[in-house]
């Protein structure tokens, strides 16, 4: 494990860790865990763990800086991208298309055992070949894991507000959640709360798929199903959501597709 002396500017906050610009290398970015640093441990295997695919992030390396009389820990990733954020809502066919590259790279991650569980609009950077990159896994488990209210309120499915069992299912709810965003620029979701009654999400959701009137199909039933209160009711997982939305591109483009 690398020890910094000294970190660069800083870039970016979480629940978690501090972001900071890598003091020697200009295209790497530290993320020192300062506010949960008995999260490493989980994150590490998480990372250990992640297949060598463009679409999802890479650690460089484990690093610990002392801060205040403190030592801890944290990670080295590749400098990514933040996109604009007012430039982050699009329209209905960049959207579609912005989260079918998002699902090509939980394809990956989920195959690997591994529910990201933290998928959200801040959790997507971007390359400059215009790659679409899937970070920050410190909320990431395996599948099965049953750690209730892991995640950012406003994404989290159902089975993580009640404390269930999480599989490949709950990324494709928070992925629903994200691209109604990008389209709706609004998350109908939030506040999520930690001691949440089951009326009062199935009152919130309600809400969220009435939104979706204004929309002519296939578009509304791709994010309903995406994001249904039960995972049973969902797409098995981001296979089968990643043709679904390839489906709805083609029929909004009025074209035809066979698989």
């Amino acid at each position: 494990m690398e020890r910094l002396s000294r970190l660069g500017p800083l870039i970016g906050k979480g629940a978690s860790a501090n972001v900071y610009r890598h003091p020697q290398q200009n295209d790497r970015v530290v993320k020192l865990l300062v506010r949960r640093p008995h999260f490493f441990d989980r994150e590490k295997e998480a990372l250990s763990m992640l297949p060598d695919f463009p679409g999802v992030c890479q650690c460089l390396g484990t690093i610990t800086c002392q801060m205040e009389g403190v030592d801890y820990p944290g990670f080295v990733f590749p400098l990514y991208e933040q996109p604009d954020p007012s430039a982050c809502y699009l329209n209905p066919i960049s959207a579609l298309e912005r989260v079918a590259a998002v699902c090509r790279s939980l394809i990956a991650v989920h195959q690997c055992g591994i529910v990201h569980r933290d998928v959200k609009p801040g959790s997507l950077m971007t390359l400059p070949d215009g790659t679409v990159v899937l970070i920050d896994y410190g909320s990431a488990g395996r599948i099965g894991d049953t750690k209730p209210f892991v995640g950012t309120p406003g994404y989290m499915a159902t089975e993580l507000l009640l404390g269930e069992p999480v599989d490949q299912r709950t990324d494709i709810f928070s992925l629903g959640v994200v691209l109604y965003e990008l389209i709706f620029e609004e998350n109908p979701l939030l506040p999520q709360l930690r001691d949440c009654a089951e009326e009062e999400i199935m009152a919130n959701m309600r809400y969220f798929w009435g939104e979706l009137a204004s929309f002519e199909e296939p578009l509304p039933l791709l994010i309903k199903t995406m994001t249904a209160y039960n995972k049973k009711d969902r797409f098995l997982g981001a296979a089968e959501t990643y043709m679904a939305i390839l489906r709805t591109l083609y029929s909004l483009k009025g074209k035809t597709i066979r698989f």
